[in-house]
């Protein structure tokens, strides 16, 4: 593959000749055992589909609430009171217990009127009547508020927060925070995992690591993107949109450089192994919005720790949605490459994980190390072409592309 100015992807593969149990046998967990956290699209289905697998847990919201979460309305469709209602229960008939998500990244502001924090108070009581077990939030503001007014429910720091460092693990531990989720941008950071593990362990909380978001690593447009869905998410929200732009942005670099598909920080269903032998029990499966028979496609993968075929299928890949959203807007199909890109799972060498035990890739420099352009060299294609014979493309995300995104539709109201 030809990126920038001409230069050929070399492939690194000699990194690959390591042993492939050594970041296993360096722990001694054992027995792990599987515990789900699985994002509801609301279709009581699920509980019958994914009823023989380790699913302890669902989250969500409302489509609009009065702090907001982490998904814009258009994200996951129209959820309103009885839906919400009706679906908990549904849940807690199938023991199944169910986290409410209050994650927006900012309160706007709110925080400093007391008629908000009073009705604050109103809809967590609400979502507790209805069923819920506990909160997902990002702000300490309402883990402090979670815990004044509800002291044994549980509060889950959400990966909004970006805790990336053991000083952040403490403050929301001392807080009271029963479980911190791991951003994804850490998933291969083994050494503060490790830390983390042994810290949380030590206070009586938990750890939680997200699966399969397709999200860059090291995104530029992260902040933007987790304010935008903050603001939209919430009662009274600015503006609302069809599609969030800063998945446009990312696309166009996925497109420009395929290989950025192997830096993110997914986790494939073979490699689970390496976080439960860490004593890690409790994952993620991002999933909110999407079809019941993709929810339960990447239930069944994780569960039994193993796929075969596309490993795009079970990753979020909001990427591969951006050719359908320009068409419907008459925009370029300079994306429509997307489709066409393949992760074969079964082509990653065992023990490919071993590197980023050694290797820290926050204060590395990607250009020099190329690890990940030999791994992609190996399991992605686009148009079943390999890379070194696909050109990337870089096509540029302007203002009045972005403009286009912009609904215009009667925004719904808070609902619990």
């Amino acid at each position: 593959m030809r990126r920038g100015g001409g230069v050929e992807t070399e492939c690194h593969i000699s990194y690959l000749h390591i042993n492939s149990e050594s970041l296993i046998s360096k722990y001694h967990v054992l027995s792990p055992s599987l515990r789900l956290l699985v994002g509801t699209n609301f279709d009581d289905r699920l509980m019958g589909i994914i009823k023989d697998y380790p699913v302890e847990w669902f989250y969500g919201s409302p489509s609009v609430t009065l702090a907001g979460h982490g998904r814009s309305p258009s994200a996951i469709g129209m959820v309103d009171e009885e839906k919400f209602i009706g679906h908990v229960e549904s849940a807690r008939r199938n023991n199944i217990k169910f986290l409410y998500t209050m994650n927006a990244l900012s309160l706007l502001g709110k925080e400093y009127r007391g008629d908000f924090v009073e009705r604050l108070r109103k809809e967590m009581t609400r979502a507790l009547e209805a069923g819920v077990s506990g909160f997902i939030v990002a702000t300490p503001f309402l883990v402090d508020i979670v815990k004044r007014e509800y002291p044994d429910v549980e509060v889950v720091v959400s990966s909004f927060s970006l805790v990336r460092g053991l000083r952040e693990v403490e403050f929301y531990l001392d807080m009271g925070a029963d479980v911190i989720t791991i951003p994804e941008d850490a998933n291969r950071d083994f050494t503060f995992l490790e830390r983390t593990i042994e810290l949380t362990r030590e206070r009586g909380a938990d750890v939680e690591v997200i699966l399969n978001n397709s999200c860059l690593y090291g995104c530029p447009y992260r902040l933007a993107h987790e304010c935008l869905v903050s603001a939209t998410s919430s009662e009274g929200g600015p503006v609302d949109i069809s599609f969030d732009y800063p998945i446009l942005m990312c696309a166009a670099d996925v497109l420009a450089d395929p290989t950025t598909i192997i830096k993110m920080r997914w986790i494939r269903p073979e490699d689970l192994r390496y976080y439960e032998r860490m004593g890690i029990e409790r994952f993620k499966i991002s999933s909110r919005g999407r079809r019941t028979e993709w929810i339960a496609r990447a239930v069944r993968a994780y569960s039994e720790r193993r796929y075969h075929g596309n490993l795009l299928d079970i990753l979020t890949w909001q990427q591969g949605a951006v050719p359908r959203v320009m068409r419907s807007l008459g925009g370029p199909a300079d994306f429509d490459d997307l489709l066409e890109m393949r992760v074969d799972n079964d082509s990653f060498p065992r023990g490919w994980l071993e590197l980023f035990e050694r290797v820290d890739c926050d204060r590395a420099r990607c250009d020099l190390c190329r690890y990940c352009d030999g791994i992609a060299a190996i399991t992605v294609t686009v148009g079943g072409k390999k890379l070194t014979e696909y050109e990337g493309r870089r096509v540029k995300v302007t203002p009045e592309l972005i403009q286009k995104l912009a609904d215009g539709r009667s925004r719904p109201t808070n609902t619990i």
